[in-house]
C-alpha cells in the first residue's frame, strides 16, 4: 500500500474527504477533469486498507466497458492482482451476473435467448396484425404499420425507466383519475390567450391543483397533479423573473391542447386513448416474448429488479456480498438502474445510511433520460439519510482558458444543479501546474471540404512540432462526419484510430452473397425469371470472367431464346462449371440450412477436422468450388491489403452472426434468410457493424462526443460547429408522446441536452481547443455557426472565428479540388500492419480452447488459433457441436429443475429439454434426426446412471468471464460444466460427447491428442477456479474428471485424475508464455513440428525454453 500513500498525498482536500468517508452514503459532484477515477480507485483501496472487507465484497458500477477497464487498471496499480477480484461491472453486465448466478430463478428455469432487432420487430408486427380495426395505433401507410417503430421505441423507454407493463397501467389509471380533478381548473384558467392579467388566476390554479388527491406511483415518478402544479409554479416563477409571459405560454403549449371543437384540454387527456393502447401492446409484447423464450437487452435489469423484489433470499444474499457500492457517472443512470440500486441498499440494518458512493455531474449527462440528470442527484438525499456531499471544483486536465470557455457555454443551460441548489458551486479552477497556457482557436472555412483539409494540415503540423499523434482528438457530433473526414487523413499519410460504423447489408461482399443466394433460391423454386440475377453475379470479380464473355452469353441466350443457365450448360469451361455449381447447390439447398448454403457460396479450401465424436484418424481437405473466399480472404490480401481484409471479414461476421440469432427453434433455410434480409430493408433496420480501425500505435484519435466521454487529449478539434449539427432541434421527433409526469424520453431532445454534449466535447482538451466550422454546406446553402459559441457580449473573445479563405491555404482552387478527389478515392493508409490487429485484443481473456488451439501443432497451432479465435472466420456449426451443446443444455435444465423443485426431473423431461435445445441449434433435418436419435439414446443411459449423484449444491455451466481470474499477468476465462463442492474442495468435471478414451495413456495416435487436451483442460480449470473472485482463497481443486456422456459398450466411462503440482506449475508457465505471445501478435511458424502428440509436446518444450522461432505474421 506504499503506492496508496504516495497517491493519496497528492489529493486535494475535497478528494481526500471523499476517499476517507467510507461509511454511509456519499454524493460526489465531480466536474470534468476533477480526478474522479483516481478518487474511486483510492477509495476502494482505502476500504480494503481500513476494514476487513474482501475485494469481492465491493461492487463498482460504471456506464461503459471502457470506464470499467480504466477503473480496474487504476486499481491494479494500487492493490495489484486483488483488483481483479473487485466486482467492477457496467449495469447491464451486473444484470447478466445476477441472471447467471441464479439461472433457475429466471424465466421459469428455461434458457431464454436475446432477441435482436428483427425478432422484436416481427413479434410486434404479429401483435399489430391482431389488433382490432379501431385500435388508434393500427394505422398503415404503404403496407407498413405507422406506429410500430414508435411503439418499439416507447417500450424501450419504459423498460429503461424500470416500469413493467402492470406498473405502466397503474400510472395511466392514476393519471386518468387525477386529470379529472385538474382538467376543469385548467380549462377555467387557460381558456383564453396567455396574458399578464391572467397570472394571478394561474397562481391560484397551481395552488388548487396541489390540493387534488395524490397517490404514490411506482418508481420515483411524481403523481400527475403534482408534476402539473410544480411545472406551472416553475413557469410562473420564470415569468416573474423575466417579466415575460413567454415561459407561461410555453408551459401551456406543452401541457394543453385543443380538441376538434376548439376547447382547451390537458394534452395527456387527448392522448390517453393512444397511450392506453400502447400499454396493451407493451403487455402483449412481454407475453409473446416469454412465449417465444426471448428477452431483450433492457430486460436484463428489469428482470433482475423483479427477482430482487420477489425473492428476499436472493436480495439478502446480494446485500450481504456487496457491503460497499460505488457508482460512476451517476447522472446517467436511468430509473431501472436506480431501482436496482435501491433494492441492493434497502436493508433495515443500514438505517437509511448504506455504504454507497455516487459520483456524477449533471453538466455531463449525455445518456440519461430528460430531466433525471438533476433528479438523480437531488433524490440521492431523499433516498439515503444524511449523505455527505462533496463538490470537486479543482480541474487537473485543462488550462484555465478552456475551463472559462466551457463555463460560459454550460451556464446557458436552464436545468442545472447550480440553479436549483444555491450552495453548490461548480466553477472549475485549473489546478495542474504542469499544463502550459492553453489556447482556443476558432476557425471558419468556405466549405466542409476545406475545413477538413485544414484540420489534417494542422494535425500534421502539431505532430511535426513534437506532439504525439495519440494526443490529438477529432471530435464530431455524429459518426458519419468521421467517415467523411478519415480519407483526408489517409491521403495525407497520417495514422488514425476510429470506430467504423457500417450497415453490413450495404457492404459489397454481403450484397454479392445475397444476390447469389437469391439465384440459388430461384433454382429451388424453378422460377423462370432467374436469369435476372446472372448478369450481376457473373460480373463479380472473384469469377475473373471478362465482360465480353458475359455479353456473348447474353447474345446467345437472346438468339436461341433460352435461359442463361442453359446456354452456360451448353458452353465449355468456366461457364459450365459455374452453372453446374449453382444447379447442384440449388438441389442440395432443399435440405440444407441457409448457413450451409452460405458456406458453399463463400467456398475456399476448408480444413475439416474430426470432432471429438469422430472415429476418423486424420484431417481431410475438402476443396469447395466457389472462389469467393480465396479471392477476398487470401493470404496475399491479408498481407498486402490487411485493412480491407479485416473490413470485409467484419461485415461477413456481422451478417452471419445476426442471421444465426434469427428464428430460434427451427432451421433457417435459404428462403428464410432472404425474408430476413427483406424484412430488414422494409423496416429500415440496419445490421450494425462496428469495427475499430487503428493503423499505427501512435495515431490521431477520431471519435464522436459520446465516445469521447471520460477521455482527455492535449489538442482537441471539435469539428463542424454548425447550428444544424450540434444545435439541431429536430432530433427525436416523431415518437409517441408519453405522459408528462414520465420524463423518460432520451437525452438529445432539448437545448440543454445538446449543450451538455458540446460541453463534454470541449472539456476533453488539456491545452489546445479548436472550434472549426464552415460557411456553405454540400448543397451550396449557407450554414449558420453554432449558437453556443456565438461571439456575443461577455463571450470569450476566442469564440470570434477567424475566416480562412481559399487564398489563405497557400494553394489554388484546382490543387484543393485535386486533394479532395484523392481523399475520396485513395485507399486506407496503413504504416503499421500489426496495429490493425490490436483492437482484436482489447479486453482479451485466454480460454482453455484458445490455449489448446495455439499449442496444437497437429492442427496448425498458432495459425489455427489466429484464424479461428482471433479473426473468427464464420463457419456453420457442426452436427457434433450442436449435439454437445444440446446435451449440456439439457443437463443444465435438469439442475435448474432440481434447485427449484427440490427433486430430480423425470427422464422424459430431460429428453424433452434436449430435443428443444437441439431444435435451437438449427441443424438441417437430416442431421437433426441423426443427432436426436443419438443424443436421446446417450442421455437416457447417462441420466439413469448419474442422476443420483446430482446435487443442488453443484455449480453448473459456471462462467468466469466476470470473475477477474488472473494467473501472473494473463487474464483467463472459461465456462466449467460442473463444479462439485465438498467442504473447501472443488472437484472439476467436464462433460464430453463422442467416443470415450479409457485411459490417460491410450495407444491410438489421435486419442493421445485427446488425452493431452482433456488433461490440460482439468489443470487449466484448477487455475481458473483458484484465481477467481468467488472461489479463490476459499477452495482448492485437487481432482478433476472427464465424464463421457455417450456409453462405450453400454458402460458410462469417467476418466478421473489427481492434478499434480508439477503439471500445474507447467500449465502456469505455458499460460503466461502463450498469453504474452498472443498479446504481442507473435505467432510462431510450427510447420517443422510433427503432426502428433510428440510435435505438440516438443513445441511446448521450445516455448518453455524460449527457443526463437519464425513469426508467421
Amino acid at each position: 500500500m506504499d503506492n496508496f500513500k504516495t497517491r493519496f498525498e497528492k489529493l486535494n482536500k475535497q478528494q481526500r474527504q471523499a476517499v476517507e468517508t467510507i461509511d454511509g452514503p456519499v454524493m460526489v459532484i465531480a466536474g470534468p477533469g476533477s480526478g474522479k477515477t483516481e478518487l474511486l480507485s483510492l477509495r476502494v483501496a482505502n476500504i480494503l486498507r481500513l476494514t476487513d472487507t474482501a475485494p469481492k465484497n465491493i461492487l463498482c458500477l460504471t456506464f461503459t466497458d471502457a470506464a470499467a477497464f480504466n477503473m480496474r487498471q487504476r486499481l491494479a496499480g494500487l492493490i495489484g492482482r486483488a483488483a481483479y477480484r473487485v466486482a467492477i461491472h457496467t449495469f447491464h453486465s451486473f444484470g447478466v451476473e445476477i441472471i447467471n448466478r441464479y439461472p433457475e430463478q429466471f424465466y421459469g428455469g428455461a434458457s431464454f435467448l436475446p432477441a435482436d432487432d428483427i425478432t422484436q420487430t416481427e413479434i410486434l408486427e404479429e401483435i399489430f396484425n391482431g389488433l382490432d380495426h379501431d385500435n388508434p395505433l393500427r394505422s398503415k401507410h404503404n403496407g407498413q404499420f405507422v406506429y410500430l417503430p414508435k411503439v418499439k421505441k416507447a417500450i424501450e423507454h419504459l423498460k429503461k425507466a424500470g416500469l413493467s407493463p402492470a406498473e405502466f397501467k397503474i400510472i395511466l389509471a392514476e393519471n386518468k383519475r387525477a386529470a379529472v380533478c385538474a382538467e376543469s381548473i385548467i380549462q377555467k384558467t387557460f381558456g383564453d390567450r396567455v396574458s399578464k392579467k391572467m397570472i394571478p388566476d394561474a397562481e391560484r390554479a397551481a395552488e388548487e391543483i396541489k390540493r387534488c388527491p395524490l397517490t404514490p406511483l411506482p418508481g420515483l415518478f411524481k403523481p400527475f397533479t403534482q408534476a402539473l402544479a410544480d411545472s406551472l409554479a416553475e413557469a410562473l416563477n420564470i415569468s416573474e423573473e423575466t417579466n415575460s409571459t413567454a415561459p407561461l405560454s410555453e408551459w401551456k403549449k406543452d401541457w394543453t391542447a385543443k380538441n376538434d371543437d376548439g376547447a382547451i384540454h390537458l394534452a395527456d387527456n387527448l392522448n390517453m386513448e393512444k397511450i392506453e393502447a400502447l400499454a396493451g401492446l407493451y403487455e402483449k409484447y412481454g407475453v409473446r416474448m416469454r412465449e417465444e423464450e426471448y428477452y431483450d437487452y433492457n430486460d436484463m435489469i428489469l428482470d433482475a429488479i423483479a427477482i430482487l423484489k420477489r425473492n428476499t433470499g436472493i436480495r439478502l444474499d446480494l446485500e450481504e456480498q456487496y457491503q460497499y457500492i460505488l457508482v460512476d457517472e451517476f447522472q446517467d443512470t436511468n430509473d431501472a438502474q436506480m431501482r436496482l440500486l435501491r433494492l441492493l441498499t434497502s436493508h433495515p440494518i443500514h438505517e437509511g445510511r448504506p455504504n454507497i458512493m455516487a459520483v456524477g455531474d449533471d453538466d455531463q449527462a449525455i445518456y440519461k433520460f430528460q430531466g433525471a440528470e438533476i433528479s438523480n442527484i437531488i433524490d440521492f438525499g431523499k433516498i439515503y439519510r444524511e449523505p455527505a456531499v462533496v463538490v470537486l471544483s479543482e480541474n487537473y486536465r485543462s488550462a484555465q482558458e478552456i475551463l472559462d470557455a466551457a463555463r460560459h457555454i454550460i451556464k446557458k443551460g436552464a436545468g442545472r444543479l447550480e440553479n436549483i441548489l444555491p450552495d453548490v458551486k461548480k466553477e472549475l479552477v485549473a489546478a495542474n501546474r504542469d499544463i502550459k497556457d492553453g489556447a482556443i482557436r476558432s476557425k471558419e472555412f468556405p466549405s466542409r471540404e476545406i475545413e477538413y483539409q485544414w484540420i489534417v494540415k494542422e494535425a500534421k503540423s502539431l505532430t511535426q512540432k513534437g506532439l504525439p499523434a495519440r494526443e490529438i482528438a477529432i471530435i464530431a457530433r455524429e459518426h458519419k462526419e468521421l467517415e467523411t473526414l478519415a480519407p483526408y487523413f489517409h491521403a495525407a499519410k497520417i495514422p488514425i484510430a476510429y470506430e467504423r460504423s457500417q450497415n453490413a447489408l450495404e457492404e459489397p461482399l454481403v450484397i454479392q452473397l445475397i444476390a447469389m443466394a437469391r439465384f440459388v433460391n430461384s433454382v429451388i423454386a424453378k422460377e423462370e425469371d432467374a436469369d435476372e440475377f446472372l448478369p450481376e453475379i457473373l460480373s463479380y470479380p472473384f469469377w475473373e470472367i471478362k465482360r465480353s464473355l458475359v455479353w456473348e452469353i447474353s447474345i446467345k441466350a437472346r438468339a436461341k431464346k433460352k435461359p442463361w443457365i442453359k446456354i452456360m450448360l451448353e458452353s465449355d469451361g468456366r461457364f459450365r462449371e459455374i452453372a453446374e455449381f449453382f444447379l447442384n447447390l440449388g438441389a442440395k439447398a432443399n435440405h440444407r440450412t441457409a448457413e450451409e448454403v452460405l458456406h458453399e457460396l463463400i467456398g475456399g479450401p476448408q480444413l475439416i477436422l474430426p470432432g471429438d465424436d469422430n472415429d476418423g484418424k486424420t484431417a481431410a481437405l475438402h476443396n469447395m468450388f466457389s472462389p469467393f473466399r480465396s479471392y477476398y480472404f487470401s493470404g496475399e490480401r491479408f498481407a498486402g491489403q490487411r485493412a480491407e481484409y479485416l473490413r470485409f471479414l467484419s461485415s461477413l461476421q456481422a451478417f452471419t452472426g445476426t442471421l444465426r440469432e434469427y428464428h430460434r427453434g427451427r432451421p433457417v433455410l435459404t428462403a428464410d434468410m432472404l425474408a430476413f434480409v427483406d424484412t430488414h430493408i422494409k423496416n429500415n433496420l440496419a445490421i450494425n457493424n462496428l469495427n475499430p480501425f487503428v493503423n499505427a500505435e501512435d495515431a490521431v484519435q477520431l471519435m464522436t462526443a459520446h465516445k469521447a466521454k471520460g477521455l482527455e487529449f492535449e489538442a482537441v478539434f471539435v469539428i463542424n460547429c454548425q447550428e444544424s449539427i450540434w444545435g439541431d432541434t429536430t432530433r427525436g421527433h416523431g415518437n409517441l408522446q408519453l405522459p408528462m409526469n414520465l420524463p423518460i424520453s432520451p437525452a438529445g431532445d432539448n437545448p440543454d441536452d445538446r449543450l451538455r454534449l458540446f460541453y463534454v466535447a470541449i472539456t476533453r482538451a488539456k491545452r489546445l481547443l479548436y472550434l472549426v466550422s464552415y460557411k456553405t454546406d454540400q448543397k451550396g446553402k449557407e450554414s449558420a455557426r453554432l449558437g453556443f459559441i456565438a461571439p456575443e457580449e461577455l463571450a470569450p473573445k476566442q469564440f470570434r472565428p477567424e475566416f480562412v479563405g481559399i487564398e489563405s491555404t497557400g494553394k489554388s482552387a484546382e490543387e484543393l479540388l485535386a486533394e479532395q478527389w484523392d481523399a475520396r478515392h485513395i485507399g486506407p493508409f496503413v504504416p503499421d500492419e500489426k496495429a490493425l490487429l490490436k483492437p482484436l485484443l482489447e479486453n482479451y481473456q485466454l480460454s482453455v480452447t484458445h490455449l489448446q488451439n495455439f499449442l496444437n501443432v497437429a492442427d496448425a497451432g498458432p495459425l489455427a488459433f489466429f484464424e479461428k479465435n482471433l479473426l473468427m472466420f464464420p463457419e456453420p456449426k457442426t452436427a457434433s457441436g450442436a449435439l454437445g451443446s444440446a446435451i449440456h443444455s439439457a443437463i443444465h435444465q435438469a439442475y435448474k429443475y432440481l434447485r427449484n423443485e427440490e427433486k430430480l426431473p423425470s427422464a422424459e423431461e430431460v429428453l424433452s429439454w434436449f430435443e428443444g435445445s437441439l431444435k435451437d441449434q438449427r441443424l438441417n433435418q437430416t442431421d437433426f434426426n441423426l443427432m436426436l436419435k443419438r443424443g436421446q439414446k446417450a442421455l437416457e443411459i447417462f441420466y439413469a446412471r448419474k442422476k443420483d449423484g446430482f446435487s443442488s449444491q453443484d455449480k453448473i455451466e459456471f462462467g468466469f468471464k466476470s470473475q477477474g481470474a488472473v494467473v501472473n499477468n494473463a487474464h483467463l476465462t472459461g465456462k466449467i460444466d460442473r463444479m462439485i463442492i465438498s467442504g473447501s474442495e472443488i472437484i472439476v468435471s467436464d462433460f464430453k460427447t463422442g467416443k470415450p478414451i479409457q485411459s490417460w495413456e491410450p495407444a491410438d495416435t489421435y486419442e493421445k491428442i485427446k488425452a493431452w487436451k482433456y488433461r490440460a483442460q482439468l489443470v487449466f480449470y484448477k487455475l481458473l477456479i483458484e484465481n477467481s473472485r468467488d472461489f479463490g482463497g476459499k477452495y482448492m481443486v485437487k481432482r478433476g474428471v472427464i465424464e463421457f456422456i455417450e456409453p462405450h459398450r453400454e458402460r458410462i466411462i469417467d476418466l478421473g485424475a489427481e492434478i499434480k503440482k508439477e503439471e500445474t506449475e507447467r500449465m502456469e508457465k505455458l499460460i503466461n508464455i502463450v498469453y504474452k505471445k498472443i498479446m504481442a501478435l507473435d505467432f510462431p511458424n510450427t510447420s517443422s513440428y510433427s503432426k502428433d502428440i510428440k510435435g505438440i509436446l516438443a513445441f511446448e518444450e521450445d516455448l518453455l525454453k524460449n527457443i526463437p522461432s519464425i513469426i508467421i505474421l
